[in-house]
């Protein structure tokens, strides 16, 4: 199951941006999120889930004794994030202690680093390492997207419930590879506020919900069921710009089929991160 891999550089000088950013697109790492601040820096990581952050501790030129950094660490472990925490510090060596000792123990830091030491190749090496320790870590706290459509129901009733109104073949195992493929560069998910389970549409065999997407950092409308019902639904959309009458919808981000299912997802127009819940 492919989950982009992002990278959130929390920095407050310009002169380190270029250095992340070239580091990123050697090691193949397309999205490149920078923050000057921890508000900024929140609101990133509210949107959208990192695979690798560099957070500078001291967020403020003017202020030595500023540990903004360790707020953004806090937030990033708060939404659950897997992230490998890089701490970048150029304070002095007598300051680095604590820092490091709260760094690692608390925000499960992956790795801290001065400033003074840094060579490009190491920011390189770092975040060559820091995906690694992402993916292994992601697959042990595995999570799938099914966790999310099926609402507050328990997954054996979601299940159910959508094997019998698409007809999908291959039981559960094949439902859930299908939803895996469907919607696994699309993790994680969130629901929308006080929304049931994905299966609006189970009486017609159409599965359909609508999420934010931590792993782009944009709203999506999910569609899946029955292939030969599913196709034209979304044959239509694509033209017409909504989806079953629900959801206005733009590009078209994925659309997958196997065995006798269908689905695809699309991106939505004029939805806000606050129409969802909090990750």
């Amino acid at each position: 199951m492919a989950v982009s891999e992002n990278l959130l550089v929390v920095e407050d000088d310009p002169e380190w941006y270029d250095l992340y950013t070239r580091a990123a697109a050697r090691e193949g790492v397309r999205t490149v999120r920078i923050a000057k601040d921890l508000t900024e820096a929140k609101s990133l990581i509210n949107d959208m889930q990192f695979a690798v952050a560099f957070v500078d501790i001291g967020l403020n030129v003017g202020d030595d004794q500023n540990v903004d950094g360790m707020r953004v660490m806090e937030a990033i472990r708060e939404n659950g994030d897997q992230t490998s925490i890089v701490v970048v510090t150029g304070r002095h060596r007598t300051d680095n202690i604590p820092i490091t000792r709260d760094a690692i123990k608390k925000y499960d830091a992956y790795e801290v680093v001065r400033k003074a030491d840094i060579e490009p190749q190491d920011i390189r090496r770092l975040l060559r390492s820091g995906l690694q320790a992402f993916r292994e870590k992601l697959s042990e706290a595995h999570r799938g997207p099914y966790d999310v459509l099926r609402g507050s129901l328990n997954l054996i009733a979601w299940d159910d419930q959508v094997l019998r109104a698409t007809g999908a073949r291959g039981g559960v195992q094949g439902l859930h590879g299908f939803v895996d493929k469907l919607l696994g560069g699309f993790i994680p998910m969130v629901a929308e506020r006080d929304s049931c389970a994905t299966g609006a549409g189970l009486g017609t065999g159409i599965v359909h919900g609508r999420y934010w997407s931590r792993s782009i950092a944009k709203p999506i409308a999910v569609c899946f069921g029955d292939a030969q019902q599913a196709a034209p639904k979304i044959a239509a959309a694509r033209s017409t710009g909504s989806l079953l009458g629900r959801y206005e919808v733009g590009v078209l981000l994925r659309e997958h089929s196997d065995s006798n299912l269908g689905g695809a997802v699309f991106a939505l127009k004029d939805v806000s991160r606050e129409d969802f819940v909090n990750a």
